[in-house]
């Protein structure tokens, strides 16, 4: 397991509008905890097999060229949200006070390699090829590492500006409110994870530039693909 830093971030109380009369709420507390499993190799898919394995990478070569995928990374990355909620009935009034009590963002990588079976037969390529896949899982460590920083930052600035609490709110819209306040939330998460893909993109992308695969090829000059390998 990487050593990736659990991002604790305690807000601030933020009292909504009322004089005080909501006075009772602690503080808010949003943690965000990113977590990566052990990379798992996979080594025993056939070279020809692995050609009709689609990725997202965007192939750096010319259209006349050809290009042998000889081995990819995956990294499946979960991501969950937990809401918990806290109030309070206000003495001798028909309402109540609701807050944030704490949010908690957890999200896994589960990394995955896969080399070519012909590939890793051979001492050289399989250094090579590993390196490079390597570069992908690495890459996602960082991502994820700066992504927990950007969504706890960006969770406590977008609740901060809204309130971490609400009342005095009528009793009979407490659920609504409650349910609102909880929406607010996951969409604030489901905007960013969709931030963070796209600079997963940019970023991954970059790993498989012309250059690095020139590079990882040089390195085993007398390893070649034959004709049989892909049939």
């Amino acid at each position: 397991m990487f050593g990736i830093d659990p991002v604790t971030a305690g807000t601030l109380l933020i009292l909504a509008a009322g004089g005080g009369v909501c006075d009772m709420a602690p503080r808010t507390k949003i943690n965000v905890t990113p977590t990566t499993q052990s990379v798992n190799f996979v080594t025993d898919i056939p070279l020809a097999e692995m050609q009709k394995t689609k990725t997202d990478t965007i192939n750096p070569h010319s259209f006349n060229g050809v290009s042998i995928t000889q081995g990819y990374a995956k990294g499946e990355i979960s991501m969950r949200t937990r809401v918990s909620m806290g109030g309070e009935k206000i003495h001798g009034s028909p309402a109540a006070c609701l807050w944030y009590k704490e949010i908690t963002i957890d999200f896994e990588i589960d990394p995955n390699v896969y080399i070519a079976k012909e590939v890793h037969r051979d001492p050289c390529m399989r250094r090579a090829v590993t390196d490079h896949e390597m570069k992908h899982v690495n890459t996602d460590k960082l991502l994820i590492n700066k992504f927990s920083h950007h969504i706890a930052q960006t969770m406590y600035q977008e609740l901060k500006g809204r309130g971490f609490v609400a009342g005095p709110v009528p009793l009979e819209d407490v659920e609504d409110i409650a349910d609102r306040m909880k929406q607010t939330v996951l969409q604030i998460v489901k905007r960013e994870q969709k931030r963070f893909e796209l600079d997963r993109m940019d970023m991954q992308g970059k790993v498989d530039s012309k250059e690095e695969y020139d590079r990882v090829a040089a390195q085993c000059p007398n390893f070649r693909v034959s004709p049989s390998m892909l049939k």
